[in-house]
């Protein structure tokens, strides 16, 4: 499930959600874990590796708990007497003494999430180390704790916790690519600029491996029979590729403080969404069609909806294809998207903020 951030408070007259833009807008402030990561799967690795790369940037600012070539985060010892534990954030030679506070609390915490009574058990200790990290996290005002200690991750939405904003590496590549994104950088592997168009076209490729094969075969088919396949395969990828922008764009509103603009904005771009995949299933039907040369429904009429046109593909030799289309998954996907698509006549939108205002608890505003 993906959840909200829970945007930190700021002093410094900044945006409090860093996807605003303005005159107050601001960066994106992570904290790299480092010190949980042995062990990392080979998506994680990839996805800290992303997450290195983009805090090259401006628009993203990183501290790390380990020594490398981005800010420092080092923890102190927790000193006794004063109930502190310092810290010192390391940057360009630049050392910023911090210190948390309340310290013997938060041993008392590590203890409870450890399933301990004694602060001083070593289950403790390990616990309270890593939350002692996120404590330094909360304090600096950052954003995300990028991390894979599982004591954290397990306790992430407890009172006490849920304001950290707590996300495994691959969860917050996802947010801050999505981030860099709305500020216009295109970066691809956090080397490569690409302009708007071509990242997305690149993304399409890379999530539909396949289809540049089923493309090169509509190029094919227009070439042998004139009947413009190479417009309809092409209106597929341009349609793939469109509805990874409208994906993009329901992100950023959802990253934004809510209101009725945003979700506004978010049932404007999911209405053309519905309406791209919608798109991209009826001319793949309508190549389907051409392929296997149909004659029952006509055309115009094709779609993977109808048993009648499904059961001609099977009888006309597309006994794969028709094992697809015909599957209960594919069918329920099929009733999800037409059915959302043909709201846009009515008064979806409104339904919707009646339904999202009922389930917050306000009143109705009508």
């Amino acid at each position: 499930m993906i959840e909200r951030v829970k945007w930190p408070q700021t002093t410094r007259g900044e945006a409090l959600s860093a996807f605003l833009r303005g005159n107050s807008e601001r960066p994106l402030r992570i904290t790299l874990h480092s010190s949980s990561f042995f062990g990392a799967s080979d998506e994680d690795i990839e996805a800290i590796n992303a997450l290195r790369d983009l805090s090259r940037f401006s628009e993203i600012q990183a501290v790390d708990t380990e020594a490398g070539k981005l800010p420092h985060l080092q923890i102190g010892t927790f000193k006794a007497e004063s109930q502190e534990i310092p810290f010192i954030v390391t940057n360009w030679g630049q050392e910023t003494e911090l210190k948390i506070t309340q310290a013997q609390y938060w041993a008392e915490v590590a203890a409870q999430l450890a399933g301990q009574t004694d602060p001083q058990h070593h289950d403790s200790k390990v616990v309270f180390r890593d939350l002692v990290v996120a404590r330094a996290h909360n304090h600096l005002g950052h954003d995300l704790l990028v991390t894979l200690s599982r004591s954290l991750l397990d306790n992430s939405t407890q009172s006490n916790m849920s304001t950290i904003n707590i996300r495994t590496p691959i969860e917050a590549a996802k947010i801050v690519g999505l981030f860099a994104r709305s500020r216009e950088n295109y970066t691809c592997r956090g080397r490569v600029s690409l302009g708007r168009g071509l990242f997305y076209w690149v993304l399409a490729r890379h999530r539909l491996p396949s289809m540049w094969r089923y493309f090169s075969g509509c190029i094919e088919a227009d070439t042998i029979r004139k009947d413009g396949t190479l417009y309809l395969g092409q209106s597929i990828l341009v349609r793939a590729v469109r509805a990874l922008e409208a994906r993009d764009a329901i992100g950023i509103q959802f990253y934004l403080p809510q209101g009725n603009s945003t979700r506004d904005a978010i049932m404007y771009h999911f209405d053309y969404l519905t309406i791209l995949l919608v798109g991209v299933f009826d001319a793949e039907a309508r190549i389907a069609h051409r392929v296997y040369g149909v004659t029952h429904p006509p055309e115009r009429n094709a779609s993977f909806r109808q048993k009648a046109y499904r059961e001609s593909l099977g009888q006309s030799g597309a006994t794969n294809l028709y094992g697809i289309i015909s599957g209960q998954r594919f069918q329920d996907l099929l009733t999800l998207l037409y059915e959302l698509r043909n709201t846009i006549h009515v008064m979806a939108l409104l339904y919707l903020q009646l339904a999202i205002g009922a389930s917050q608890g306000k009143k109705n505003p009508m």
